[in-house]
């Protein structure tokens, strides 16, 4: 996109786990990694923005997915939907709309912004 100067946006995906300190399971590595993209989003959203191409994060709350299902994960997820002013966790399909949002012309003028998308769980 930068070589061409075709413009155009990127969004990647960050997580709640970039702005806080997830509870009860202990995961420094996959918070720093995810710091680390809405830090690089910053970066690049300063950057590249003269080739007309935006860059957002987009952070997503606990999701209801494959990853944390199990017997082994139910007093977890307890604990995450306790924490939540919905009372729950959110599922995939609640990324569509945001994604679309920040990758399309409706976001035009989106640049270095993180969405987060988590039903209200960082007000608790």
């Amino acid at each position: 996109m930068t070589r061409l100067r075709t413009g155009g946006a990127i969004t990647l995906i960050a997580s709640i786990s970039a702005h806080r300190v997830n509870y009860p399971q202990p995961q420094a590595a996959y918070n720093v990694s995810k710091a680390a993209l809405v830090a690089l989003k910053d970066s690049l959203a300063a950057e590249w923005a003269h080739a007309g191409i935006r860059v957002n994060t987009l952070s997503p709350g606990y999701m209801d997915t494959i990853l944390n299902e199990g017997a082994g994960l139910e007093s977890a997820r307890r604990v995450w939907r306790a924490r939540n002013p919905w009372g729950r966790m959110g599922v995939p399909a609640e990324l569509q709309g945001p994604l679309v949002l920040l990758s399309s012309a409706a976001g035009s003028y989106i640049n270095g912004a993180d969405l987060i998308v988590d039903g209200g769980g960082h007000v608790f």
